[in-house]
Protein backbone atom coordinates (compact mmCIF):
# COMPACT_ATOMS: atom_id res chain seq x y z
CA UNK A 1 0.00 0.00 0.00
CA UNK A 2 1.17 3.54 -0.44
CA UNK A 3 2.24 5.17 2.51
CA UNK A 4 1.86 9.07 2.68
CA UNK A 5 5.03 11.39 3.45
CA UNK A 6 3.09 12.80 6.35
CA UNK A 7 2.29 9.23 7.74
CA UNK A 8 5.82 8.13 7.31
CA UNK A 9 7.09 11.56 9.21
CA UNK A 10 4.07 11.05 12.09
CA UNK A 11 5.10 7.40 12.41
CA UNK A 12 8.84 8.47 12.53
CA UNK A 13 8.05 10.86 15.61
CA UNK A 14 6.09 8.88 17.65
CA UNK A 15 8.88 6.10 17.54
CA UNK A 16 11.78 8.80 18.51
CA UNK A 17 9.32 9.99 21.14
CA UNK A 18 8.99 6.24 22.24
CA UNK A 19 12.87 5.94 21.97
CA UNK A 20 13.60 9.13 24.26
CA UNK A 21 13.35 7.72 27.64
CA UNK A 22 15.73 4.83 26.88
CA UNK A 23 18.04 7.51 24.63
CA UNK A 24 18.00 9.87 27.86
CA UNK A 25 19.20 6.98 30.37
CA UNK A 26 21.46 5.66 27.68
CA UNK A 27 23.09 8.91 27.92
CA UNK A 28 22.62 8.64 31.55
CA UNK A 29 24.99 5.77 31.99
CA UNK A 30 27.16 7.12 29.44
CA UNK A 31 28.16 10.54 30.75
CA UNK A 32 31.65 10.52 32.48
CA UNK A 33 30.76 10.84 35.92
Amino acid sequence: RGVSERELADTMWRNSVAALPRLAAFADVMAPR
